[in-house]
């Protein structure tokens, strides 16, 4: 009998759009062609927004289930009492996506299905596990990334454009929107979930049978915080023959780009910092093309700056980046491995980026890339690529065959054999 999967996550993740996406996306798939699970996703997401996508779902999806819409009564409840009275291990994310209705339709459905794996994608589902927790079955949460982390270095970065309720906040009212713009708001709320992720991390990841992490520097980190070691890495994978394929396109002398949703706070911050921080110190850019959907807000911010493009979305990714010199990515913040540069490095694109960026890819710099943790340290990095191409092929060639020994799906779907699958 085929053995059967129940994967709850909170988005719609085809078409992929995001490097999130692209994680569950192609973990969901070698699920089912490597490993056999015949996959049920359970969607915390707008009902419309599910049901438009049911057309277009993957043939690796056998069922989608919409799930219970949250009530805002819901969720003071849960606020008041699981995340601000309750013992620190409830984030306040979770607050926002959980409620006793979708526990009980779960229940329904594994009553019907008889599940034999439990797949929560991020921590903010990991309560879901409630009903679950006493049945013989797999439970396995991915974290992805540690979120305690990411907050914590965000907070530095707090301005009026950040964005820390992510996607979340679009469905709130414009008044609710204006006063989480407040600085010190955001950062009094970046604080608060830091401290409460934190705790959170291990209460949830006790509970679980495993946990996945993308970067083996925080799979570390976690098992040396819990009971006993359960966290494995399962690194992100690119299709290193779709991005490596050879693009006939010419380079434009002085481009770089960067690649990303700018919706996103990490995202929009590094816009911020590349153009108002980096920029003004290059001598040999030309000009910075931004790829990715991008809001109003930082269109008319730099609109009078001649030296920026922003693309919006683009039908062939590769294309558009491989017109560049270079791939500019110094991340203002955040955790795990950053999908963005391992596609990049896959497409032999020489890579600028600075710690954080570099985090989780074992890249030795000068060799498959350059990190530099100052403004005039990436400065000049970035000068130096665009006038030597030669210098930018190795790289390129370099980093495209890191991605091919490290970063390759099969190389990271064959890690859930460490998990039990």
């Amino acid at each position: 009998m085929q053995k059967k999967l129940l994967y709850i996550t909170s988005r719609v993740f085809w078409p992929t759009k995001s490097g999130h996406e692209v994680h569950i996306y192609n973990y969901c798939k070698a699920l089912k062609e490597k490993f056999g699970y015949c996959i049920d996703i359970y969607i915390l997401d707008n009902p419309e927004i599910i049901e438009s996508s049911r057309s277009s779902k993957p043939d690796f999806i056998r069922n989608i289930i919409c799930g219970k819409k949250v009530s805002k009564l819901n969720i003071v409840v849960n606020l008041l009492f699981k995340t601000l009275f309750n013992k620190n291990h409830w984030s306040l994310q979770s607050s926002l996506y959980y409620s006793k209705a979708n526990c009980a339709q779960m229940e329904e459905l594994n009553n019907i299905e008889k599940y034999d794996v439990l797949f929560v994608d991020m921590i903010r589902l990991a309560p879901y596990i409630k009903y679950f927790e006493q049945l013989s079955i797999l439970k396995v949460l991915d974290m992805g990334d540690l979120l305690s982390k990411r907050y914590k270095r965000q907070i530095n970065s707090v301005n009026r454009n950040s964005n820390v309720g992510g996607a979340y906040t679009s469905g709130l009212s414009g008044v609710l929107q204006s006063i989480l713009k407040t600085k010190w708001i955001q950062v009094m709320i970046l604080k608060l979930e830091s401290s409460l992720m934190a705790n959170s991390e291990i209460y949830w990841a006790e509970k679980y049978d495993r946990v996945i992490l993308v970067s083996t520097v925080e799979t570390a980190e976690l098992n040396n915080s819990i009971s006993h070691p359960k966290a494995v890495t399962v690194r992100v994978g690119v299709d290193s023959t779709y991005f490596g394929e050879a693009i006939s396109v010419n380079k434009e002398s002085g481009m770089v780009t960067f690649v990303g949703d700018m919706h996103t706070a990490a995202n929009s911050d590094t816009v911020k910092y590349i153009i108002e921080k980096i920029l003004p110190l290059c001598q040999e850019i030309k000009q910075v093309r931004f790829i990715g959907k991008c809001p109003e807000r930082i269109l008319q911010t730099y609109k009078s700056n001649n030296k920026t493009v922003f693309t919006g979305m683009v039908a062939d990714l590769r294309n558009e980046v491989e017109k560049a010199n270079l791939f500019l990515a110094p991340m203002a913040y955040g955790t795990g491995v950053k999908i963005k540069i391992i596609e990049a490095m896959a497409m032999g694109m020489p890579v600028v980026t600075n710690s954080i960026g570099a985090e989780g890819i074992p890249g030795v710099n000068g060799v498959h890339w350059f990190v530099g943790n100052t403004d005039q340290e990436i400065a000049r990095y970035v000068d130096e690529l665009i006038s030597s191409p030669n210098k930018c092929a190795e790289i390129g060639r370099n980093a495209q065959q890191l991605v091919k020994e490290h970063f390759s799906w099969e190389a990271a779907t064959k890690a859930f054999e460490k998990v039990g699958l």
